[in-house]
């Protein structure tokens, strides 16, 4: 049984639950740094290559032959969790399809078969998957096949055309993240085809409370596909041998050598929203930024956890182009095209509006609506008019408590319109304006810093759970630092101009406004108030856009997979998403229903 060319032409609209059965799968932490996510047929293992002591390791040559578990408990390996790699030539074992590499020694050159394809190459401050020649500081590589995953999206239907991705069988997987700092390596003993095996790998992926995947490859199937996990043996095994094999070590502790982020090549909008309830031609929403409609009431937001949601005053979502995850979006550009997009931070299209037509706008209406309007004519709307009530007869946002010292915010105070925080020294001050910006200015009365939130509406400034937010009158968060679920956390304004959410010693958030040559201290200022208690502001502290503030803004569970074009439907709907979900699920039960676990080919 084979899908229809119309469904596989869709997006593919997955909510975990549905599609790994009735039941969540099992997610537990075994090793510091690694997550493993268990559906009895099917099992994820997910490595934080940042964190301290996870490295990954590949087959040297004199270790070929043998299961991932044989392999991984050799006395030079030791890891913690190991799959099979790449296709190999049984069973003449002489050498492997791709290029090998392990513990920094390259397989003999004519044990390396070669072929034109993706390789997995790791090294000291090195994850990716490359095409050309390895990297010279690699000390693990191993090939890749199909590529069924790429900027975040299936690359079925087709594929390469290569008739073992378009068929059904036990399936192996390596895949990174956007960042590059999280490595999925999967394996089920149940027979897939590369469109399943894809969908799979997602939903996975979000169990496990992990970014989305951005790039993935098929490895070695049928009898080879087999994953092993130190205390549990091998989760998923048919016990063969195999040549190669990749692995994952969790001490705990000591180095990250493969730990290096992925800078972001999207330029952010060089210019955001100017007036209320509107993107005009150029502007943009970079993340923790956001707009409202004129009178607060509804206000859409590119949040820090990648995710542009439009919500209610009630603080519901009602509208969001697709849940994407920390690698997801990134930039929100009203391009003077007339292209609405929403772009990932790799300059990936996630989302396109289809409106080309130069000089559009967009607009988020007083009811709740969001328009693109061109030409004179509504070219895409969010249909999301007479989502609420009419407006309130006053605002619903509960006004923060007032700063009880000088240069700090403790948890729960916050500034109303009008009120300002002064540095203790009388140097700088962080006022929430009446126009509802949040500026930081000079004893010169200079702006160094702003939020910009004159066209969302800005209400209230409040810090609360080690979160600093700007909210409208109605309770929409319109821009924030992205550190919720630090409770002890602290905030302050510093003698150097700088604003710093700090957790103990880590700073979470910065301003980066260290400004040693701002005018003097008022005259009586006391130096032994500073907040900082070191009186210099960590400019290299991490930005809001690295944490995980939003909580679950997104409800269900569910990921909505953009199409494999770069366009995509100018208005989907959001039981579009749920329809093809159901489609999904239902074709993968009666495939499972179907498939025979007998598969044991050698190149799957």
């Amino acid at each position: 049984m084979r899908r229809s060319p119309s469904l596989l032409a869709l997006p593919l609209a997955l909510c975990a639950s549905t599609l790994t059965g009735s039941a969540l799968a099992a997610v537990s932490t075994p090793f510091p740094g690694v997550t493993v996510v268990d559906d009895g047929n099917r099992v994820m293992a997910i490595a934080d290559l940042c964190a301290p002591g996870v490295s990954v390791r590949a087959t040297a040559y004199d270790e070929r032959r043998g299961t991932p578990q044989e392999w991984a408990t050799k006395a030079g390996v030791n890891a913690d969790v190991a799959i099979n790699a790449d296709f190999f030539d049984f069973p003449g074992w002489t050498y492997v399809i791709g290029h090998a590499r392990g513990n920094g020694k390259d397989w003999p050159g004519d044990k390396q078969n070669k072929e034109a394809r993706v390789f997995w190459q790791f090294g000291p401050a090195l994850a990716d998957l490359a095409s050309k020649d390895p990297s010279a500081i690699a000390t693990e590589i191993v090939g890749g096949h199909n590529v069924i995953i790429r900027d975040g999206h299936s690359t079925g239907p087709g594929f390469d055309g290569d008739a073992v991705i378009l068929t059904s069988h036990r399936r192996t997987g390596i895949g990174l993240s956007g960042s590059r700092t999280k490595l999925y390596v999967f394996a089920t003993d149940l027979s897939l085809e590369g469109n399943e095996m894809a969908a799979y790998m997602f939903a996975m992926a979000s169990e496990g409370g992990a970014p989305a995947i951005d790039i993935a490859t098929n490895e070695d199937g049928g009898g080879s596909s087999q994953l092993y996990v130190r205390g549990q043996g091998q989760v998923i095994t048919s016990g063969r041998q195999v040549n190669n094999h990749l692995g994952i070590l969790a001490k705990g502790s000591g180095a990250s050598p493969q730990c290096s982020e992925r800078k972001p090549t999207q330029p952010l909008p060089t210019i955001g929203p100017t007036e209320c309830g509107k993107l005009k031609s150029g502007e943009g929403l970079s993340r923790t930024q956001a707009i409202s409609s004129c009178d607060g009431r509804f206000t859409l937001r590119q949040q820090s956890d990648g995710n542009l949601v439009l919500y209610a005053p009630n603080g519901k979502h009602i509208w969001t182009p697709m849940s994407i995850g920390r690698d997801g979006g990134y930039a929100f550009d009203m391009q003077k095209d007339g292209n609405l997009v929403l772009y990932s931070p790799f300059a990936y299209p996630l989302f396109v509006s289809n409106t080309s037509v130069a000089g559009a706008e967009f607009a988020l209406q007083n009811d709740g609506n969001g328009v693109v309007y061109g030409s004179g004519k509504a070219l895409f709307q969010t249909q999301t008019s007479g989502a609420e009530a009419p407006p309130a007869n006053a605002p619903t946002t509960a006004l923060p408590q007032k700063p009880t010292a000088c240069g700090k915010l403790l948890p729960d105070e916050g500034l109303a319109r009008g009120q300002s925080l002064v540095s203790c020294d009388g140097r700088f001050t962080l006022t929430m304006q009446n126009d509802g910006d949040l500026t930081l200015r000079t004893s010169d009365n200079a702006v160094i810093w702003r939020t910009d939130t004159v066209p969302a509406v800005g209400y209230a400034l409040a810090f609360a759970g080690g979160n600093l937010a700007v909210a409208t009158p109605f309770a929409n968060t319109v821009w924030d630092t992205g550190t919720g679920g630090h409770a002890a956390a602290t905030f302050s304004l510093q003698y150097d101009g700088n604003l710093v959410v700090r957790d103990g010693t880590t700073a979470l958030w910065n301003s980066g406004t260290v400004t040693p040559n701002a005018p003097p201290p008022v005259k009586g200022a006391d130096p032994s108030k500073d907040p900082s208690g070191a009186g210099n502001g960590n400019g290299n502290a991490s930005s809001a856009n690295g944490a995980s503030g939003d909580g679950a803004d997104l409800e269900g569970g569910c990921a909505t997979l953009g199409s494999q074009t770069r366009g995509g439907a100018s208005n989907t709907k959001s039981i579009g998403s749920a329809v093809m979900a159901l489609a999904l699920a239902l074709f993968v039960s009666r495939r499972r229903a179907t498939t025979s676990k007998s598969s044991r080919s050698s190149r799957h």
